[in-house]
Order: structure tokens, then sequence, then C-alpha cells
């Protein structure tokens, strides 16, 4: 979040929508350890609101990415879809006091997502340096998280059932590739910052 706010007059073109996944995200963590300290239990029901509107904001951030692969109405019913299934998941069929299960559906979603930009890199052939496009880094943030989110979500609670220290191990590993996520998110403002403030300063030249 600092990063992109530092250089948010020089990302938010292109980064707009993942600027504001990751505020939101901040600020959720930040509500959930003022609801702990005024002695909450249960904060599970923010998961309910949390799920589906990250899903909504990264999936308007993929879509001028995936613009020539898939076009922008499908994605919109895609994401029209992911949100009438999840009000109808805590109406009828989850309660709003358990931790949301959507976050395994749009974790799929992402991740095909993720994938579906790097054929079209592939097979478009236009980047020389991956490692210095800034969405590159991004993409491949995605990918790695929310890969580990969905396996982490699927066997959470199997494992939790087998073995108390098998769950800890793999909370250390999702902890892990949180970390990793917006370190390499972090890295992306970073670069797209520094190369729009590079091209404004040619252009003026």
């Amino acid at each position: 979040m600092i990063f992109g706010s530092y250089y948010f007059r020089n990302i938010k073109q292109k980064f707009l929508y993942l600027y504001f996944y990751v505020l939101v995200g901040v600020c959720t963590e930040l509500f959930n350890i003022v609801l702990t300290k005024l002695g909450s239990h249960n904060s599970l029901w923010i998961s309910h609101i949390y799920f589906p509107l990250e899903f909504v904001l990264l999936a308007f951030f993929y879509i001028p990415h995936l613009a020539p692969v898939i076009k922008r109405q499908w994605i919109i019913l895609i994401i029209s879809t992911f949100v009438l299934y999840s009000i109808v998941n805590v109406l009828f069929i989850q309660s709003y006091n358990e931790f949301s299960q959507v976050r395994v559906y749009s974790s799929i979603l992402l991740v095909l997502f993720s994938l579906i930009y790097f054929y079209r890199v592939m097979n478009e052939g236009k980047i020389s340096k991956v490692w210095e496009e800034p969405m590159i880094w991004v993409n491949s943030s995605v990918m790695i998280i929310y890969s580990t989110i969905f396996f982490y979500n699927v066997l959470a609670n199997l494992i939790l059932a087998e073995s108390r220290d098998k769950a800890l191990l793999m909370s250390y590993i999702y902890s892990v590739a949180i970390v990793l996520f917006y370190l390499l998110v972090a890295i992306a403002f970073w670069m797209e910052g520094r190369q729009q403030v590079k091209r404004k300063g040619i252009n003026l030249n």
C-alpha cells in the first residue's frame, strides 16, 4: 500500500483496481484487529463481504489485459454470476458466522485469468524482457497466492481434523505465500512508477 500510494499518480491508469484491492485488504485486516480488540469472538462474517469484493476488483483489473483473448462482456458476466452466487451462498447455503467458501471458486477463476494472460504474452511475443514488465510480476503473484489459497481452503478442514501440526505447517506456508504476493505487488508498483516517471521525463525533453 505504501509503494502504491507513493506512486499512485503514475500507476493509477494501469494498476488502479489493483491498488484498491491492496487498500481493501489492508482495511479489512485493520478492521479485524479492531473487532478483536473490542472483544469480538467471531469475525468470519467479514469473509462473505471481502472475498466477493477482492474478486470483483481483481477481475476488473484483468479486463484490459485479457481483452484480446476474452471479451469484456464475458468477464462482466463472470463477475455478475460470482457476486450473485456469493449472495445466494450467505443467504441460503452458509451461515454468515461461517468462513465463506466462495474463495475456492474465485481462486480457480483468478488462476485461470493468470494462465490466460501468460498465454496471451507468449502467443503475442511482444515482451522481450519479461522481468522488466510490471504486469508479469503482478500476474505471477496472483498465480502463486490464489493457487495456494485454493489448496489451503480445500484441504484446511481435512488436515485440521487429522493433525494440528500439519494444519499449522499449512498455515505457515499460506503466510509465506501472502508475504511473497505482496512483495511482488510492491515490486510491480515500484517498477511501473519508475517507468512512468522516466517516460514523462523523456516526453518533456
